[in-house]
């Protein structure tokens, strides 16, 4: 029993790993098609970062978008990081019955 507790936990980790570089590297890579549809003059990674903090907060000014298909990468790459945070959070929780 203890062993398959081991297992799950370690599987649980290892989906959460993998979450977050799958997906962090198709939003860094989103945010690397954004920077030069918006003219960003700093790295993606800068720009993604600006990206994660609005997505969790209220504001629509940290990163400018007047470009339709600027505003929908911009969206994408909002759901993206969001998707990322709700499956790191999801395994996080299902890990609390094996500790």
């Amino acid at each position: 029993v203890r062993y398959l507790k081991v297992t799950m936990a370690f599987v649980l980790f290892l989906v959460c790993i993998l979450n977050f570089f799958i997906l962090g590297a198709r939003g860094i890579s989103m945010a690397s098609k954004l920077k030069e549809q918006i003219g960003y003059t700093g790295s993606s990674l800068n720009l993604y970062y600006s990206i994660q903090n609005q997505a969790f907060s209220n504001s629509d000014h940290l990163v400018p978008t007047s470009n339709p298909d600027a505003l929908i990468l911009l969206r994408q790459c909002k759901q993206n990081i969001r998707l990322m945070a709700g499956i790191g959070f999801v395994c996080i929780i299902a890990l609390f019955p094996f500790a």
